[in-house]
């Protein structure tokens, strides 16, 4: 069987899906046979006549892995998986994921995996990070989110969880200008108790985007004008609470943005449409005044009009911004260009599972 390089995360949006993707997208270049497979998925998509995992599609569409569908995420949360687990132990999935990983291991390599969002989700159907890494004799590499507090018990536990299936960790989403710094810091930190820090990367804003167009199916929103323009992509966003004044100093602060309103706020979208605003979502179901709508259609900015109040809304919005969906041209681009700064990582990993070289032919 292949080798197995597990990559999982102390939270969500750590930004695992592109690590796992440029790993199996790089050693696929040095001449390695490589394939991937999220073992359990949770950002569950509609695909064909069932379900798939959305990450797992992204990540099979770009390596053009050559099998069914079903063993690119073997186990789907689904609300029928959910609601089964509270009545007792799911049989059988073990099976699954072990099945899947046979059939992808068949003439590759390696196999990437990649984890749930936070290291305790699967718990309750038995199948959590430290199960999954056991059951498929993976060697593990924990991908943590950086933050101003930074969570070191959580990277320690690591140690304790995976113990000697841990290669070592690695800290993703740094501002550019305190990477050096986070480094000299928290690599004496990792070896004062036996973690490897494996790098230290910059938050990457372009890959952290979501088009237009993926926020408004996320959404479930109506798409009132600017169509021509659903594939820029939004960095972050902007609640626009405020008068329209105080609104406009607020919005020039914050560059690429979408800006969550209510549909009666002509002075906040007036507001927005005056700075770097890639979209408006305007909440409530409320439809903007003709002249609102005629602004924005001529400035090319894109009004979502969706039914949900406006906290419900921020909330989806936030958690949408920052999950690498690499379904953007430009997305894809950048992730290609950024390869060369991972080569420490790679070489790391193929030092601790002994890829010696690529397999001839």
């Amino acid at each position: 069987m292949a080798k197995v390089i597990y990559l999982v995360s102390t939270e969500a949006h750590s930004g695992k899906s592109a690590l796992a993707l440029l790993l199996a997208l790089t050693l696929r270049e040095e001449g390695f046979r490589v394939s991937y497979m999220k073992p359990v998925g949770a950002s569950i998509i509609r695909f064909g006549d069932g379900y798939i995992d959305e990450d797992a599609y992204v990540a099979w569409s770009m390596l053009g892995i050559d099998a069914p569908w079903e063993y690119a995420s073997p186990v789907l949360l689904t609300d029928e998986l959910r609601a089964a687990s509270l009545t007792g132990c799911v049989e059988g999935l073990e099976k699954c994921v072990l099945h899947a990983l046979q059939h992808l291991s068949i003439g590759q390599d390696l196999v990437v995996m990649e984890g749930l969002g936070r290291t305790f989700d699967g718990e309750a159907i038995g199948l959590p990070t430290r199960r999954v890494a056991e059951l498929t004799d993976a060697a593990v590499v924990p991908v943590v989110a950086y933050r101003p507090e930074l969570d070191l018990d959580s990277i320690l536990y690591s140690r304790h969880m995976y113990a000697e299936r841990l290669v070592g960790f690695v800290l993703n989403g740094v501002p550019p200008h305190l990477v050096e710094a986070v480094t000299r810091q928290i690599g004496p930190f990792g070896a004062r108790h036996g973690i490897r820090l494996l790098g230290v990367f910059p938050r990457d804003s372009v890959l952290r985007s979501i088009s237009v167009r993926d926020l408004a199916t996320e959404l479930a929103g109506e798409v009132l004008c600017a169509r021509d323009q659903l594939d820029t992509l939004v960095e972050t966003y902007a609640l626009g609470a405020m008068s329209g004044e105080a609104a406009f100093r607020f919005f020039q602060r914050k560059p690429n943005k979408a800006v969550i309103t209510g549909g009666d706020r002509s002075d906040v979208i007036m507001a927005a449409l005056r700075t770097s605003t890639k979209c408006l979502v305007l909440t409530g179901n409320l439809r903007p005044a003709v002249r609102v709508l005629s602004a924005a259609a001529e400035q090319g900015v894109p009004l979502i009009l969706v039914k949900d109040d406006t906290l419900t809304v921020t909330e989806r919005v936030e958690r949408a911004i920052g999950h690498v969906r690499l379904s953007s041209p430009l997305q894809v681009a950048r992730l290609k260009e950024t390869r060369a700064d991972y080569i420490p990582l790679m070489q790391a990993i193929k030092e601790a599972l002994a890829l010696e070289g690529p397999a001839a032919g």
